[in-house]
């Protein structure tokens, strides 16, 4: 066997190789490049592709292998010209071989995931943001959950904006502010980055996602619970502002909950360190419907920014609905908060809701257009009332644990009624079970014994009969089934009959419903409604938005239904730019509407007292599921990191 400098050892570790495994490759490159005549490039990458990538089709198989090829020798003419070693050798000790990491594709995928960087495994696609992409991760060593953030890196992106990310996230260690546990930087990845190299951060995984899923899916929060809830948004960001950090892009979807409910400010991509004494901030940024008016404006401005948003966010969480449809002169609620006119503000939505004065005076304080008369952080949190009643970390788990058993209920009694249902099929030969489940479970979810495909069916004729959308299938990168090693340790591909040996059915990897549609929310008041109503006081209308979704479907690594089968878990994820734009509470009802289809949601039993308790004592979703063949009562755990 070859042997190898510290260099490049350091060299192949850095894609995930040791000198063992990079012999079998160097052999096998050897034998094709040293035919006489040599090889072209195409001829090359072509062979390559066929002895390593045979599972793969033609076309990935060539794109894949000459990724590789190109990622550890550098130029593939310079490969065939001089050899395998001296290749290596040249590649290891340029500057790019000793900077630059790569996002490694597994041969043998470990617990389903298909590819790693460093000691993280790189799992399926669980947020998309303006700049970057969120997986699920996995630490090989201590086997916990993360979540790994990949910067979308091209010609309009500022590198520089990047590094201030990661300094900040760097300086940040508070209990309601999501931390960074490790960085990567120079890494290769052309699946995002075809060009050049881009950032890998390792992030605290916040497995209860979103807190306005539970605002959206269950309603308004109750003082006590509200309070609790800002309470941990507001020291979180009050801590920033201690350390000189401004966030610069609040919004609910960068409000998360950890697997103990606790609260998670998240996303510091367009965050900054500032400095008062040294001037104002100008950069125009933010997202529209939270952005603060200055920034709109194009005007200078301070950390208070983030205060009016924190407002906006507020009014949303005890509301259930936002203070307003547009941040522009011409509508309605926006044009008042311009005025001042909090009167007429808020005597339009006490149509839908009573508010306390001493809210209404703490919200009129944050979101004033006016930055200088703009409430601070301190004053927030000894606000009048914030100082009343609010309920204790234990007592919020629980009551967002029940807000959850509820939309349960109620989806699987739409489901009961459903008329159209489909029957249960048992699995073909072959036919594989999917992906296992990994720790991250959205809220939008269900359990079923219905095997995978079924369920998707099922949501594909209601999203293409009912609603009039399009569906596809899309892959996740989990791979499921068993994959064999394509080369052998003596460096021959493997034969046919030797995959075939157990009967074991060939991997794949898995793929989920991918779902476009236009779903309308709202609506206008009825007549005799107008009647009785102030004309003067506006009514949200509806409105009408595309949406692109994913239909996911897991087995859960724990559950059994009463016959001992593996049971399900379905859940929805929302996709697209149009996240940003369209509101959440739309995305809910159309979640609504799918997750009530009969196949997509069981008989449901309510959980003993006793079962609800013991769920929340150890972090545990309690649910009550009944299988359609008979009743599995009691808890079913969630599977958040351990």
């Amino acid at each position: 066997m070859a042997q190898y400098d510290e260099k490049t050892k350091k060299y192949l570790a850095s894609m995930g190789m040791t000198p063992e495994k990079y012999n079998k490759i160097r052999e096998l490159v050897d034998k094709i490049v040293d035919a006489n005549p040599k090889p072209s490039q195409a001829e090359l990458i072509k062979k390559f592709g066929t002895e390593c990538y045979g599972t793969f089709s033609e076309k990935d198989a060539i794109r894949q292998a000459k990724k590789f090829l190109k990622t550890v020798y550098g130029k593939i003419e310079y490969l065939i010209e001089v050899g395998t070693d001296v290749a290596l050798e040249k590649k290891a000790n340029s500057g790019s071989g000793k900077l630059s990491m790569r996002v490694v594709r597994l041969q043998n995928p470990i617990e389903g995931f298909q590819e790693k960087i460093g000691d993280y495994l790189l799992g399926e696609q669980i947020g998309e943001g303006a700049t970057s992409k969120v997986y699920l991760g996995k630490n090989l060593t201590s086997k916990k959950l993360c979540a790994l953030k990949i910067l979308k890196v091209d010609e309009k992106f500022n590198v520089q904006n990047l590094q201030k990310e990661i300094k900040v996230l760097k300086s940040l260690k508070h209990k309601h502010v999501n931390g960074l546990i490790d960085c990567f930087e120079n890494v290769i990845y052309p699946d995002i980055v075809k060009k050049g190299t881009t950032t890998v951060m390792v992030l605290e995984l916040s497995s209860r996602g979103e807190l306005y899923d539970y605002i959206h899916a269950t309603g308004a929060f109750e003082p006590d619970l509200a309070r609790w809830c800002f309470k941990g948004m507001m020291e979180g960001l009050k801590y920033c502002h201690d350390m000189s950090v401004v966030h610069r892009d609040l919004k609910p979807e960068n409000v998360l909950l950890d697997n103990d409910y606790i609260v998670k400010l998240v996303d510091f991509g367009f965050s900054r360190f500032f400095d008062d004494d040294k001037g104002l901030m100008t950069t125009r940024l933010g997202t529209p419907g939270y952005v603060a008016p200055e920034i709109l404006k194009a005007k200078k401005y301070t950390k208070s920014v983030d205060i009016f948003t924190m407002g906006v966010i507020l009014f949303s969480l005890y509301s259930g609905f936002p203070p307003f449809r547009e941040q522009k002169k011409t509508d309605w609620w926006w044009d008042k908060l311009s005025k001042k006119n909090y009167s007429l503000f808020w005597k339009a939505h006490e149509q839908a809701k009573k508010y306390e004065d001493d809210f209404k005076d703490l919200v009129n304080r944050m979101i004033t257009f006016d930055p200088k008369e703009r409430i601070t952080s301190e004053k927030i949190l000894a606000h009048k009332w914030m100082q009343k009643e609010t309920c204790s970390q234990e007592e919020a788990a629980s009551r967002l644990a029940k807000r959850k058993i509820e939309v349960d209920k109620k989806h699987a009694e739409k489901a009961k009624k459903a008329t159209v249902g489909r029957q249960k099929t048992k699995r073909a030969l072959g036919e594989l079970d999917p992906p296992v489940l990994h720790g991250f479970l959205p809220f939008d979810h269900f359990f079923t014994s219905h095997l995978a495909k079924d369920v998707e069916e099922t949501v594909k004729e209601h999203v293409e009969n009912k609603l009039q959308g399009d569906t596809c299938q899309m892959k996740c990168g989990l791979w499921v089934g068993d994959k064999v090693d394509e080369i052998n340790a003596d460096g021959s591909k493997t034969t046919d009959e030797e995959k075939r040996q157990d009967d074991k059915v060939p991997g794949q990897e898995w793929t989920d419903l991918k779902f476009t549609v236009k779903f309308q929310a709202g609506e206008a008041p009825k007549q005799d409604e107008a009647k009785d109503s102030d004309e003067s006081l506006p009514k949200m209308g509806a409105q009408e938005y595309t949406f692109e979704g994913l239909c996911c479907v897991r087995q859960h690594p724990t559950m059994k239904d009463e016959h001992n089968e593996k049971l399900n878990v379905a859940y929805f994820k929302q996709l697209g730019e149009n996240r940003q734009r369209a509101p959440r509470d739309v995305w809910r009802k159309l979640v609504d509407e799918l997750m009530s289809t009969r196949v997509c949601a069981l008989k449901w039993t309510k959980p003993s007292k006793e079962q609800i308790e013991a769920a929340n004592k150890k972090n545990l979703d309690a649910l009550g599921v009944v299988d359609d063949l008979g009743v599995t009562g009691g808890c079913l755990p969630s599977c958040g990191p351990s």
